[in-house]
């Protein structure tokens, strides 16, 4: 189960982010807390780099997340566990709350997750076509 624990994540369907930090600090304070700490503090800064680069979060590094939309909220949540690089990622939910435009960027950003080999598993209840 502790090796499992290390492999996977699991981002809910609420977001439950700390509405003061920015998109940074949140993913700096999550890098800290998943990434061992003999990894050092420049390599730990370019695993929170490229989390931000990938999830398109890099423009809106200095926003306080309470700042943020409801797709940028969510790609924040899953950049605060991608930043372990997990190969497993379970979801509840993730487009729920999204309009359809930020629904089909979320799955998009899924289905890149996935290409790269990560297993990507999650929920979606009544998916439009387009997004199924």
């Amino acid at each position: 189960m502790r090796v499992f624990r290390k492999l996977s994540c699991y981002i809910m369907q609420d977001d439950h982010l700390l509405p003061h930090l920015t998109v940074r600090e949140s993913i700096q304070l999550a890098a800290r807390l998943k990434i061992p700490a003999h990894v050092s503090k420049h390599d730990r800064e370019k695993a929170v780099d490229e989390c931000m680069e990938s999830l398109g979060l890099s423009e809106r590094q200095n926003n306080k997340a309470c700042q943020l939309s409801g797709g940028q909220r969510k790609r924040l949540c899953i950049a605060q566990e991608l930043v372990s690089n997990p190969p497993l990622i379970f979801l509840d939910e993730p487009t729920s709350g999204l309009d359809s435009s930020s629904c089909l960027q979320c799955i998009q950003l899924l289905k890149s997750l996935a290409e790269e080999g990560r297993t990507v598993i999650c929920t979606i209840h009544q998916p439009s076509a387009r997004i199924f």
